[in-house]
């Protein structure tokens, strides 16, 4: 069953998240966030590299550390990801998600598709939105019996199973004038979701980006200051 964790973050990575994911921060502008043509995108750090014995931990190392630690406690599984795939969204109170699997498509063609070990939310503001809904359906069982339903609460952070169905129901009532639901997410992998060659109509495969990037972005430079 989904696990949730309130008061998660210590106050500097909460605040640092925060920051970099703000409304109007230079991550929506210089990613292309929200353009049809730029499409799902995310980034991707190995697990072995988050321990600190190479360099001091930077601080989204140090963010990720803090989710897998719990994550790994709750979902022993999680124990031998190599992988973590991250990433953030901002919405409006109206703007919900559809429906989905955290996936890519198998190795080999005819392969069922790969899931993350465990996928994460953590949410960097809740000043408005709906909640996170997951079901017990996968792409195996193809139905759904029971629900969970996490409602957004700023720095909860909530983990499942990712091989199950999930999405964002849209926030109901009214909501205060530029409200965002924000969330940082990220998905445990036992192995690289960009490894195989069976075909890959939606690019899922390779939406997975090595951080930071080889860019001029300014966006990544909080997350690459020292671990607080």
């Amino acid at each position: 069953a989904p696990r949730a964790w309130d008061g998660f973050l210590p106050p500097a990575p909460l605040a640092l998240l925060r920051r970099t994911f703000a409304p109007g921060a230079a991550y929506w502008r210089e990613t292309g966030y929200g353009a049809a043509a730029t499409g799902f995108f995310s980034w991707r750090c190995r697990l072995a590299d988050l321990d600190g014995k190479n360099a001091a931990p930077t601080a989204v190392d140090g963010v990720l550390r803090l989710v897998w630690r719990a994550v790994a406690a709750a979902y022993p599984a999680a124990r031998k990801a190599t992988i973590v795939e991250w990433w953030a969204h901002t919405r409006e109170h109206g703007g919900g998600h559809a429906l989905h699997y955290d996936s890519v498509p198998g190795r080999r063609a005819g392969d069922a598709p790969r899931h993350p070990v465990v996928s994460t939310v953590t949410f960097v503001d809740a000043s408005c939105g709906g909640p996170t809904v997951v079901f017990d359906q996968t792409v195996a069982n193809k139905t759904a019996t029971r629900a969970w339903v996490a409602a957004p609460f700023t720095n909860r952070l909530v983990a499942f199973d990712g091989s199950l169905l999930h999405g964002v129901l849209p926030g109901g009532a009214v909501a205060a004038p530029r409200a965002r639901r924000t969330t940082f997410m990220a998905n445990f992998w036992a192995d690289d979701p960009r490894a195989g060659d069976a075909a890959d109509p939606e690019r899922t495969r390779g939406a997975s980006v090595d951080f930071p990037p080889p860019s001029r972005s300014t966006w990544p430079a909080p997350l690459l200051a020292e671990f607080e």
